[in-house]
Order: structure tokens, then sequence, then C-alpha cells
């Protein structure tokens, strides 16, 4: 043992290197905004990026870029502020200044100017000039006005007007990352075993999000071109289609990357799309998962036996890390509110890797009504139960849509000694109860933010904290009257949360049914 211990204890740190958001080189000030917020009680609409901010939050991750928004003084104005990221600068946001005359006129004069006085300003590699509903409304010509501006001003410029995507494709990133591949890249030589690694503009920030996978990769011999979108300059995006392989994390379909596909003839890891098509002990999760991404990579590559080599060491290490956690947590019986599609990645790694035991598992499939038919409630329901088959005897008891005073009843007969909510109940709901209640950390956990061998230790460190010393019983958002169709959030939001709900699904019969 001590000849092992010797062998492994010098990459250990390396492999624990920033499972602390400490060392994810983003000021812990910052980084503790983010915590704070994301426990807030917001619904999905609120936290989706609109058209504009959406198309802000990718002119933020590229260096040197510019955005001009087309329209009146307002829209620049109020949407400097993105609720996905409310602790983030104010970027700077040039306007045409629409007025009743461009509204009626159209602003095609307004936009050539404004796209000269911009560039005069700011200097920047790249204008991204972004509609609003007016200049929709006014039809201005945007590829004509914008070839004309490059004849003009010594730099890239792009624009985006929202109707690259359909309105259920993030409408916002999405039709902003779809104009760069149709306007600015160019085809070009692509590199030998070379990837793209994508996690979009969301959170955690890609180069976090990715340092783990990038660091194995190129240790295994493949060339990462790239992370992306995350402080990118506009030679970087300029690079994209030198990679064969796009690695892609996060919400999917991407319009934009179905178009690189067919423009450059880049292939795609789709990991999201992954998610829904194996079974859940192979997602990428965990140290199993992590493992069986690699595989697939190298074999995309015809190089799977130099990753396989790469990824067992790296297992060898994780394990032995993990053992010390695992005396206190094998066998502990805990509650799971299966997470997202149908379980996140810190629920997987609580079961497969720290040894848990769900004795209670909770679906509130009452909020997936406009997402999924029954027959699809019913697939995600067996697919979480074939998963804890693997790893536990027992079945667990299943509940479906309960109320919380419901699920706390079965919670104290099967003495459960650690709750996992569920995604659409509040933490705060359960923590006076004095059991210890698992915090999600947003900033680590969320998406598919557990990629790597680093994520199940930081896990296994949140779980130790929860157990040994968790959250006050008291807490300011547990004195909050929470809805019991959507535990998330108190009677006003829930009614909000109903009334999108019915908006966004809301099906048009066909004319001979009206």
């Amino acid at each position: 043992m001590a000849a092992v211990e010797t062998e492994i204890r010098p990459s250990i740190e390396a492999v624990s290197a920033v499972s602390s958001i400490r060392d994810w080189n983003y000021p812990v000030t910052v980084m503790g905004q983010v915590s704070t917020y994301s426990a807030f009680p917001l619904h999905r609409q609120v936290i989706n990026n609109g058209k504009i901010r959406g198309q802000l939050c990718v002119a933020r991750a590229i260096n040197g870029c510019i955005p001009l928004i087309h329209g009146p003084n307002g829209c620049a104005f109020q949407t400097k502020m993105c609720a996905m990221r409310p602790w983030d600068d104010h970027i700077s946001t040039p306007c045409t200044e629409f007025t009743e005359k461009e509204a009626i006129y159209g602003g095609n004069e307004k936009l050539e100017a404004a796209i000269a006085a911009t560039y005069e300003k700011y200097k920047p590699e790249l204008i991204m000039v972004i509609s609003t509903c007016a200049s929709d409304l006014t039809g201005d010509d945007f590829p004509g006005i914008v070839e004309a501006a490059k004849q003009k001003v010594p730099c890239d410029i792009v624009y985006t007007t929202g109707t690259c995507t359909e309105r259920r494709r993030r409408v916002g990133d999405q039709d902003a990352l779809y104009s760069i591949v149709d306007q600015l890249l160019e085809d070009c030589d692509t590199v030998e075993n070379s990837v793209n690694l994508i996690a979009g503009v969301g959170f955690p920030p890609p180069r976090a999000h990715f340092s783990e996978l990038a660091e194995i990769l190129t240790e295994c011999g493949i060339t990462v071109n790239g992370i992306y979108f995350d402080s990118n300059t506009v030679s970087e995006l300029k690079a994209i289609p030198r990679a064969e392989l796009n690695v892609a994390s996060g919400h999917s379909p991407f319009s934009w990357i179905e178009l690189a596909e067919s423009k450059f003839g880049t292939k795609t890891l789709d990991l999201a799309r992954m998610m829904h098509t194996i079974e859940l002990d192979e997602v990428p999760y965990g140290i199993k998962g992590t493992s069986n991404l690699l595989r697939r990579i190298g074999d995309h590559f015809g190089i799977g036996g130099e990753v396989e080599a790469v990824a067992d060491r790296r297992v060898q290490q994780t394990n032995y890390i993990l053992e010390k956690y695992r005396e206190k947590t094998q066998w502990i019986p805990i509650a799971l509110g299966a997470r997202g599609m149908p379980m996140s990645g810190s629920e997987i790694i609580m079961i497969r890797e720290l040894g848990m035991n769900c004795k209670v598992l909770t679906f509130r499939f009452n909020t997936l009504k406009g997402f999924f038919n029954k027959a699809t409630l019913k697939w995600l329901e067996e697919r979480v139960l074939r998963f804890l088959s693997i790893y536990q005897e027992e079945e667990p008891e299943v509940l479906i849509d309960p109320t919380v005073e419901e699920e706390i009843k079965v919670f104290k007969k099967n003495d459960v000694k650690l709750i996992v909510p569920n995604a659409h109940a509040h933490p705060s709901r359960y923590s006076g109860l004095g059991v210890p209640v698992f915090i999600d950390r947003y900033t680590k956990y969320h998406g598919f933010g557990s990629l790597g061998f680093r994520m199940p230790i930081a896990v296994a460190e949140d779980v130790s904290w929860c157990i040994e010393k968790g959250v006050g019983k008291n807490t300011l958002l547990s004195l909050v009257e929470y809805s019991d169709a959507w535990p998330k959030f108190n009677e006003h939001w829930a009614n909000l949360v109903e009334l999108f709900q019915e908006l966004w699904y809301y099906e048009v019969p066909p004319e001979d049914e009206v």
C-alpha cells in the first residue's frame, strides 16, 4: 500500500487542482455572488436569455467585439442586465437611437452611420449588429447595409436578427452564434486529431468547465483547437473550422453547429443528445461516464488505446482520493429528487462513486407537462430505476408529484439521512427538518458541469460538508410560503410559471378543427 501511495501521491494535487471554485481564476467575490443568486426561486422563463440579451451574452464572450443595437435607446439600456449573469459587468451598447421617424421610414441611413461611428469610437475587431422589435418591423436592409459598411470600416461585421433559429432553440445566443458561422467563418485547412470544446455562453464558464478535459486530451496527443465561447478573440473564432471534431456540451440542438457541420464538414459529438440515447450509467458524468466520453473521442480518431491508458491513470488517482469519503457515505440512506432530464451528474456520482443508497425517489412530472407526453415521462422513470438497480438491491419508494408534506412523511419512514431536492423544489423547503439537505452547487454542477474526474471529488466534498455541517434550519428563504404545485416558487411566481407554460407550449389547432 505504501508503494502504491508513493506512486499516486505526486499526481493527486493535479487531479484535485480545481475541485474548489477558488481555483477557477475567477474572483471569489464574484463566485460567491453567483452561488447566492443561483439559489433564488426564479422560474424557467425569467432565467432564459431573451433575443437581445442572449445576443449580448455572445458579444460579451468575444474579445474585441462591440454590439450595436439597431433600435430605440431603451433597448440598449434595459438589456444591460441579464437574469442569467447579474454579476457581470455592463458592456458598452452603442445604439442607432430609433425614433418615430425611423419607425415610419426605416432606419437604414442611421444604421450605416452608426456602424461608422461605432468603429471610430471603439476601434473593435468585430461589430455585432443586433436588431430589435422596431427594426424588425421596418424590415431594414441588414445584409445590404452591413456589406456596404465593410467597405468603409477596417473590421469584421456580422448582423443577427433572431430569425435564423426556431424559437425553442434559445433564439438569442443561438441566433448570434449561427450568424457568426454563416457570415464570419470561412473554410480552412483542418488540423489532424483536433477538437473544439464548446459549452456555449452559459455558466460555468467554458474554460473552467473544460479545463480538465482539455488537459487529458492534450496528454493523449489530441490537439485542443479552442474552447468556446469564453473570452475568445476574433481570430480564435475564425479558427473554428480547423477542428475535425466539435465536442458540444450544454443545450441541444445547436442550430449553429448543425450549420458548421454542413458548411465545413465538422463532425459533432453532442453530449446533450447523448444523454437521451444511451443508458444513464454511460452518460458523461463521474468516473465511468468520463472514461466513456474519452473512449468515444479516442475511437473517433483511432487512438482508443492511448486515450484508455491516460484515463485509467486518472481513474486510479481519483478512486484513491475518494476512498476516505466512501468510508462516510457508503450505504447512507438518501432521498433523491430526480433532477434534470432525468438525473443529474451529482446524483449519479452519489450513487455510483460514493455508494449512497437511494431510499426515496421523487419525480415532479407536473412541472414537465409542457415538455413530454405520458409515455416519455414513464420512460424517464424507468430509466432512473434501471440505473439504481445496478448499484443497489432494494428498489426505492417512488413518489410522483407529491406535496412536500407527503415527501417528508416518507423521508421519516425510510430514515433518510440526506435529502437531495428535486430541481423544482427549493432546498429551503426542507432545511428546517433536522435532516441534512444537499445544496446544489450551481457553479460546479449546472448543465454538463459534472464532466471530468475532478467532479466526483467536488461532489464528495460537498456531500461531506452537508452531512457534517449543512445549512441552518431557519434560513431566510425557508420563511417563504411556497406553492404546492411548484414548490420552488411562491404563489405569485407559480402563477407566472403556469401562464408562461401555457403560452409557450400552446398548440394552434388545425384549421379544420377551429
